[in-house]
């Protein structure tokens, strides 16, 4: 899938096809969203149990893909196209990938109604909080 270059002690991956890649880094994202500290075994054994419909509803392969293009630079090599990531850009697009899950997440809650939400003008962002249903009854 992909292969390590150590060229100026910056570890980079290189892959000729991102799927699988987007795939993981979907999987370790969801199933580890919200822990710490994890042995790897744990993760693994987490992983395992992903529910696929559950994680697609998620956080979908078309929306990683998207984060992915501003991380990871398109070069030809050897006459084939490779993709190559760095490890910087790669836990940058790890940041990015669980981000846009708590944002998911965020909005879903939003659209049943457990979350009310509102612009912020001071805060300059979105607020959130739990509604209070007994209001108005």
């Amino acid at each position: 899938m992909y292969e390590e270059d150590n060229e100026d002690e910056d570890l980079v991956y290189v892959m000729e096809d991102t799927s699988e890649f987007i795939n993981q880094v979907r999987r370790i994202v969801f199933a580890g969203f919200g822990l710490k500290d994890l042995e790897d075994n744990e993760l693994s054994a987490l992983i395992e149990e992903i529910d696929k419909e559950e994680m697609d509803k998620t956080i979908s392969f078309a929306e990683c893909k998207i984060i992915l293009q501003e991380y990871i630079e398109q070069k030809k090599i050897r006459r084939k196209i490779k993709y190559v990531l760095t490890s910087k850009n790669f836990d940058q697009f790890i940041e990015a990938v669980n981000a846009r899950l708590v944002s998911n997440l965020i909005t879903e809650l939003v659209d049943m109604g457990q979350l009310d939400s509102a612009w912020d003008s001071e805060a300059n962002d979105f607020i959130f909080w739990i509604p209070d249903n007994k209001i108005g009854e």
